[in-house]
């Protein structure tokens, strides 16, 4: 492409890591973003899931917080019955 490659010190790569680094124990915030929309392409681009069958649906679960909101930990909850 003809175009100067950038080493680690001048994008602050260096210095971004050591602030935003997570151990190994889970993804940041642009892994965790990849992650996300690979799974909701795969989803979309399947002819039999519920995001193409019926795409006005949203799931009703009973919420914990005052807003009416529920969170993954509340899906998880409903799904094991607990």
């Amino acid at each position: 492409m003809d175009v100067t490659v950038l080493d680690n010190e001048d994008i602050g790569f260096d210095e971004a890591l050591a602030r935003e680094q997570t151990g190994g124990t889970r993804f940041g915030t642009v892994g965790s973003r990849i992650v996300a929309e690979v799974l909701i392409g795969l989803i979309t681009s399947d002819p039999g899931s519920f995001r193409t069958v019926q795409p006005g649906w949203e799931p009703e679960l009973p919420a914990h917080d005052a807003g009416g909101k529920f969170g993954m930990a509340d899906l998880v909850a409903f799904a094991l019955d607990y």
